[in-house]
């Protein structure tokens, strides 16, 4: 604010702002009072009850709530993920258990620093309450030991314990994130398949000529938004299992929400060298499912194998 900076000057113009103080509980009635002077006149008791009740489940509500509605500063490398919510979804299982389920695959294809993320998701069934995730990263070979210092993440660990895989090349072949869709359509029933636009080259065009469907979508909060929503609730709740995935894990504590002025979010990395993509893999196969479950069987912008 220029006024509280001292950089403008302007002697007709009354600065009033009224907030709570950090000391304060966010969740009393007597904080919403002192921090909205309008309170129980345009601001509605029912509103902000609705809306506390909502942050005390999740933290990116929990950073709204006190940004927008009782004027605090709010770290904007505060977490998104619930890390208990995760590690209480997380459980052993043989992958095989999931032959020939309906699938829904998401791509995060890399640039040269960054990983590439290939997820398969499975929805709950009548007889399994959790999402259950297949998460394959890759990561070049020749760069490894150094990406792993730079990203302090114990990549060469996570390469002996299968979670993470590598590339002979300096980055990431397309051929190779094509065969291991291939292999998830030879094992299980893959439905849909998201990948971003970005950087895929000709890889839709290749997937698509193996019968399979795909649909591009941008990271953006207008694609993405309300599935950032409903992949936040389910973590909280302990419904998402990745077979303790390490790298998965990772990724989840790395992703911190990114705000419009709207109070629509999707997450971001907290620095640069946080890693965070099988968490987009994950959202982007998330999408694709709510869109094919949702969406008419004739809709044209979404090609079904």
């Amino acid at each position: 604010c220029q006024i509280l900076e001292r950089v403008l000057h302007d002697e007709q113009i009354l600065a009033f702002i009224a907030h709570a103080d950090e000391k304060d509980d966010p969740f009393a009635e007597s904080t919403w009072r002192k921090a909205n002077p309008n309170y129980l006149v345009s601001v509605k008791k029912d509103d902000l009850v609705a809306l506390a009740r909502k942050a005390k489940a999740m933290q990116a509500a929990e950073a709204t709530f006190k940004q927008k509605r009782l004027n605090l500063w709010v770290n904007a490398d505060a977490p998104w993920l619930s890390l208990e919510g995760w590690r209480q979804g997380q459980s052993h299982w043989d992958p095989d258990e999931l032959l020939g389920e309906p699938c829904w695959i998401g791509v995060d294809l890399s640039s040269k620093i960054d990983l590439t993320a290939i997820v398969a998701l499975f929805p709950p069934t009548e007889t399994r309450r959790k999402w259950r995730l297949i998460a394959r990263c890759l990561s070049p070979a020749a760069t490894l030991e150094q990406r792993a210092q730079r990203d302090r993440a114990p990549y060469p660990i996570w390469v002996q314990r299968g979670w993470l895989e590598t590339n002979p090349d300096n980055q990431i072949d397309q051929d190779v994130v094509k065969d291991i869709v291939m292999q998830f359509a030879q094992r299980y029933q893959v439905q849909s398949i998201g990948i971003d636009p970005w950087n895929s080259g000709n890889l839709r065009k290749h997937l698509e000529d193996e019968g399979l469907g795909v649909l591009e979508i941008p990271q953006s909060i207008p694609q993405m938004g309300q599935v950032g929503k409903e992949f936040e609730a389910d973590v909280l709740d302990g419904l998402v299992d990745a077979n303790h995935n390490e790298l998965m894990q990772w990724a989840v504590r790395n992703a911190v929400p990114a705000w419009d002025n709207k109070g629509n979010f999707y997450p971001t990395k907290k620095r640069s060298r946080g890693r965070i993509d099988p968490v987009i893999a994950t959202m982007l196969a998330r999408k694709v499912f709510d869109l094919q479950i949702g969406l008419p069987a004739d809709d044209p912008d979404l090609v079904t194998a």
